[in-house]
């Protein structure tokens, strides 16, 4: 069975940019498109290497916790991607970033692991991302789909979950 969901993800940090890494946190919270999936919470860390200022490596992971399908689930997700970040004015960036992953459910009260895999796309733009201006920010959208399965009472369950993030992104260039 088919369950959809809306996640908005607001990724509101401080990250030092640097030619070598920065660091992120970021917080959540669930908003579902149905009965299936009634509440629920994200939260989740990043790390990018950055090599240049137009593209970065990053791995991520978190914790969350929501109720699917009448289930209480906990996640955890990881994911792998990077970015590249596109000069379009002096002082204004246009961001892509897309990543893989899989996203660990456990059901909390059978302890029953399920693996999903995950594949995430994004965009946005970022204004005064140059080592010309010490501060920059950033809007971005992300759209993540997920898809696994739930061996739970009478067999085999899909657990398909489409995910949009919205991130707001705060930084200082050294």
């Amino acid at each position: 069975m088919k369950v959809w969901l809306l996640t908005i993800l607001f990724l509101c940090s401080v990250e030092v940019y640097a030619l070598t890494a920065s660091v992120g946190v970021s917080g959540g919270v669930v908003i579902p498109l149905d009965d299936a999936l009634q509440n629920g919470y994200l939260v989740s860390g990043r790390v990018s290497l950055l090599p240049t200022q137009y593209i970065s490596i990053y791995g991520e992971t978190g914790l969350g916790r929501g109720m699917v399908n009448s289930m209480h689930y906990s996640m955890m997700p990881f994911y792998f991607g990077s970015g590249l970040a596109f000069p379009a004015k002096r002082w204004l960036r246009l961001v892509a970033d897309f990543g893989f992953g899989y996203i660990r459910h456990v059901r909390i009260v059978s302890n029953k692991p399920v693996s999903s895999l995950s594949f995430r796309l994004g965009g946005g733009v970022r204004f005064f991302q140059d080592i010309r201006y010490p501060l920059f920010f950033g809007v971005g959208i992300y759209r993540s789909f997920v898809g696994g399965s739930d061996c739970e009472g009478e067999g085999l369950k899909m657990l398909s979950i489409d995910n949009m993030s919205i991130s707001v992104i705060f930084g200082y260039n050294l």
